[in-house]
């Protein structure tokens, strides 16, 4: 058997087109978004992930003689870190009168590196990175710790 749209009822007929204009106005009003978006008045700039320019550090602070900066290698988290050296540096300050500061260093930085490099004045290193630090940039050991 056959129907035709005669046949049905008129308030499912105009159901059936609410939701089919409904869909079909969506689809355009996306479709509009989208076209309105890709449009050339903007040229995309050419950027080199690997190419860098300029020096490890550009803050001026850090070159300061002003201010010591201590670096260390990661062990714990940053905010245990801070935590754990934050103290002494406040006791170097009080008992020596100079302002020290922690260098954190960032992802594509080396503590030991940056100690070499005179970025740090003074790092707390483990074992490893002291024998690569004294043979590669003449590094000398301040303090060293007692196992009891």
């Amino acid at each position: 058997m056959l129907i035709s749209a005669n046949m049905i009822q008129g308030p499912e007929v105009t159901k059936v087109h609410k939701k089919k204009i409904g869909l079909l106005s969506s689809f355009l009003l996306l479709l509009l978004i989208f076209i309105s978006g890709c449009t050339k008045g903007e040229t995309p700039k050419k950027v080199s992930l690997y190419q860098r320019d300029g020096e490890v550090s550009k803050n001026p602070e850090y070159s300061s003689g002003n201010i010591l900066w201590f670096g260390f290698d990661h062990r714990l988290g940053p905010k245990e870190e801070v935590l754990i050296y934050t103290p002494f540096l406040t006791y170097l300050e009080k008992a020596t009168g100079k302002r020290f500061r922690i260098k954190f260093t960032e992802r594509d930085e080396d503590t030991v590196k940056n100690l070499g490099k005179g970025i740090t004045h003074f790092a707390s290193l483990g074992t490893l990175n002291y024998v690569v630090g004294q043979n590669k940039y003449g590094i000398r050991y301040l303090v060293s710790g007692v196992n009891r």
